[in-house]
């Protein structure tokens, strides 16, 4: 009998999300072009990831959290493309957040415009939150 009560409960919910999903509208979102450090190319920076988010209630809500629809990292001449799709039901707001170090630290850039004829990132973003650091091993001999 308890069996009966779950099914009866699950199969509704499955329905309902079954019915959102075809509602949404399907979108291909393509971000390119070419990011800047101080009017040149990323050459003398580590990798720049471009991460391809959808914006909804934020990276880290609980509920409905922005949606992650690809990565990539830059080429060394500052040129990317990154391309994600998603189904949503309204308008989506498509945003790209750019991890660099041009201009010293690690920094997080956002722009939510496709910018193709150059971004500049120099000094520019939120400073990052690194995971905290391994502890080093000790290659003391014991005596």
């Amino acid at each position: 009998m308890k069996s009966d009560f779950s099914l009866f409960c699950i199969v509704p919910l499955v329905t309902v999300a079954a019915v959102v999903q075809s509602i949404g509208t399907h979108y291909n979102v393509t971000f390119k072009g070419r990011l800047l450090c101080d009017g040149g190319g990323l050459r003398t920076l580590r990798p720049v990831k471009v991460l391809l988010w959808e914006e909804d209630g934020g990276q880290n809500a609980t509920i409905n959290p922005d949606d992650l629809l690809a990565e990539t990292v830059a080429q060394r001449n500052g040129t990317y493309s990154v391309s994600g799709q998603t189904e949503e039901v309204g308008n989506i707001e498509p945003y790209i957040e750019i991890h660099h170090n041009c201009g010293g630290d690690c920094l997080i850039m956002r722009s939510y415009q496709n910018v193709t004829d150059g971004l500049e990132l120099f000094g520019k973003g939120e400073k990052c939150y690194d995971a905290p650091e391994k502890p080093k091993k000790n290659n003391k001999k014991k005596a």
